[in-house]
Order: C-alpha cells, then sequence, then structure tokens
C-alpha cells in the first residue's frame, strides 16, 4: 500500500519536474528588450552626433560631470 502509494506520488512529480518550462516565451522576451535596447543605443548615438546640445542632452553632461566630481572627491577621502 504505502509502495503503491510513494509510486503514485512519484511519478506525477517526475513528470512535473522533468516538463519543458516555458522558456520560449523568456527567450521572446528577451530578443524584444535586446532590440529595444539597440534602437536606444543607436538613438543615443545619433544625439550625441548633433553639431548643437540640446536642453536634455546638456542636462545628462552637467548631471555625469557632478557625479565624477563626487565619485572623485569619494576616492580621495579614501586615502
Amino acid at each position: 500500500m504505502k509502495r503503491r502509494m510513494l509510486i503514485l506520488l512519484i511519478i506525477p512529480a517526475y513528470l512535473m519536474l522533468s516538463s519543458k518550462s516555458c522558456d520560449s516565451d523568456r527567450e521572446h522576451n528577451a530578443g524584444m528588450h535586446k532590440a529595444e535596447t539597440e534602437q536606444t543605443k543607436e538613438n543615443i548615438r545619433e544625439e550625441f552626433e548633433t553639431k548643437y546640445l540640446t536642453d536634455q542632452t546638456l542636462r545628462a553632461f552637467e548631471l555625469k560631470a557632478e557625479q565624477k566630481l563626487f565619485d572623485f572627491a569619494d576616492y580621495l577621502s579614501v586615502f
């Protein structure tokens, strides 16, 4: 009786754990994410190749420079 119950539990567990998961959805989402990332990178490249800075890109440069100054100050405080 116990052996039969054990077999009845092992068979469904084996089928559930060995079945294929939904990897195709994950791969599809990863492909979409990669395509969106590449499009964003391309947009950034095009934005930085212009001969003038927009308010948005100028603000981005300011924030990056400010962060670098803070990082440098933190670096100096370590020594």
